[in-house]
């Protein structure tokens, strides 16, 4: 899990500009669901000069002309990282609790244009590159079928934003 997390952060951090995936899916009896969502992720700080944490807003967009449902555990979760001296990468990915009995209040319907959006902080701390790269995932965790749904169940990346932080000094 470690090293596929750590593979999709490699991805991520090899694109120069921001991106949005479009996702197509099934919905929960099987039929086509086109979902064309976009998840965006912005901060009002680009740098910090001692460790601390960076105020992160989310905003996740049904860009299609169709209603679409969405589940609303686990949600959004972030994953960070940096570039090392020899071309390594390094940084933390997101974490996802078990998953609860979900009930109707985990499941909202985004119609076209609308959106759902939140309010987070991350860790920001020294690293030997001097900055930490920061996107997120908003993992839709379940169809809704057994509540008589039809949610998309998926899982969309964010655009990445970069915060400038202490560089790191070897010991």
């Amino acid at each position: 899990m470690v090293v596929y997390r750590m593979n999709r952060l490699i991805a991520v951090l090899c694109v120069a500009s921001a991106f949005v995936l479009v996702l197509s899916g099934r919905a929960a009896d099987g039929a086509p669901a086109q979902a064309a969502l976009t998840l965006q992720i912005n901060s009002a700080v680009t740098h910090v000069d001692t460790d601390g944490t960076i105020p992160i807003s989310w905003k996740l967009t049904n860009n299609s002309g169709k209603a679409v449902t969405v589940c609303t555990w686990p949600g959004i979760a972030f994953a960070g990282g940096w570039v090392l001296a020899d071309g390594s990468v390094d940084g933390f990915g997101p974490g996802y609790p078990d998953t609860p009995e979900l009930a109707l209040f985990d499941f909202r319907e985004l119609r076209p244009g609308e959106s759902i959006a939140g309010d987070a902080s991350e860790s920001a701390y020294a690293t030997s590159a001097g900055y930490i790269r920061y996107h997120a995932y908003f993992r839709s965790g379940s169809d809704g079928k057994s509540l008589g749904l039809r949610a998309w169940h998926g899982e969309i990346d964010s655009n990445l934003i970069e915060v400038q932080v202490p560089k790191k000094v070897p010991n």
